[in-house]
């Protein structure tokens, strides 16, 4: 690949600022802006948006083969402006169809997955260059399947505001269920032992017992995970009803629930990431400190949840009961584990 003229990595250099600013004005919508659903099932102009960045995302999928050929094989600067360009307009498209699809009025988690799958695109595509001015051959088949991969994902992003909240959900509840299992599973291996030290010298074989002293938390705080769990169960029973109340009235004034459903999905993605800290937190050898911080985080979490539950718009009474009750029960529990991890300390 070295040759006597390497001009063309200039001409990529400048391609590669360019994707980095792309990048940067993706970055300040995932960082700074709170998006909040205007619609639920169907949205021309988020259908219109979505299909154009679709197949921006086609467009860069296409010609990242031919990028990666030309550049392996030390163009002439000719040959790398015209490559370039190439690429850099439909970069530009996917950039541009991004920040339209996101002003469509689509919700959190459906933001979310557009900002993530474009970012990771583009980064892709930069690691690629990256690599291809630094001479890397051996990396370069990697990089540029990990881009096709990228661009394939962004076939899968919902169409409404309503699937993405349904994914959501269930993520976040498969997310919580693999927990509890692996935690489980750890409580049902047998006891540590000193015999057991001899077993542990690898500094690979990681120790995933439950000691003795540990067991009474950690049965208790898979019991609260359990309990959380049902929480959330319930809570996506209540979406799936709101959401059959907006498909039955699609002609009325549904601002306020559309809304409130805004409310109730970032709490499920916070959720997912309360549930990553506290089951670590309880996994073995357990460490005090840790586990009551995100135990406090936790607490707080779900009581926003209950919250966001109670506030619903046009809340019948009986439901609201229900929820009282559930969170009455919660606290209850909470308290008794919220005890035992403060006597570890």
């Amino acid at each position: 690949m070295t040759g006597s003229n390497d001009s063309w990595k200039q001409v990529i250099a400048t391609f590669d600022t360019d994707i980095a600013l792309y990048l940067e004005q993706l970055k300040v919508y995932s960082d700074g802006y709170q998006f909040n659903a205007t619609f639920w099932t169907t949205s021309e102009n988020f259908t219109v948006s979505r299909q154009v960045w679709i197949a921006a995302a086609g467009s860069i999928s296409h010609e990242i083969t031919k990028f990666s050929l030309v550049h392996t094989k030390n163009p002439s600067v000719e040959e790398a402006q015209s490559i370039c360009k190439r690429l850099h307009t439909p970069c530009k498209q996917l950039l541009s169809a991004a920040k339209t699809a996101l002003f469509c009025g689509i919700g959190p988690s459906l933001a979310t997955n557009i900002l993530q799958t474009s970012i990771r695109i583009l980064h892709s595509l930069r690691d690629l260059t990256l690599a291809l001015q630094n001479e890397e051959i051996r990396r370069i088949p990697e990089l540029t399947g990990r881009i096709w991969e990228s661009c394939k994902s962004a076939q899968d992003i919902p169409t409404s505001n309503l699937i993405s909240f349904q994914r959501n959900t269930l993520q976040t509840l498969t997310m919580l269920g693999d927990s509890i299992k692996e935690l489980n599973e750890c409580l049902q291996q047998t006891f540590y032992t000193p015999f057991d030290s001899v077993e542990l010298d690898d500094d690979f074989d990681f120790d995933t017992t439950v000691s003795p002293e540990d067991r009474p938390v950690v049965l208790l705080g898979v019991r609260i995970l359990e309990m959380f769990g049902n929480i959330l169960k319930g809570g996506a029973l209540a979406l799936t009803k709101v959401s059959a109340a907006l498909n039955s009235e699609a002609d009325g004034d549904n601002s306020e629930l559309i809304a409130w459903t805004s409310l109730l999905d970032r709490q499920y993605t916070r959720c997912s990431n309360t549930v990553i800290d506290v089951s670590a937190a309880l996994y073995p050898p357990v460490e005090a400190d840790e586990l009551y911080g995100n135990m406090q985080h936790f607490a707080a979490q779900v009581d926003n949840l209950f919250t966001t539950f109670s506030s619903q718009p046009d809340i019948s009474d009986s439901t609201l009961r229900i929820w009282q009750k559930k969170r009455a029960k919660f606290q209850s529990e909470f308290e008794e584990f919220r005890a035992q991890v403060s006597a570890m300390q």
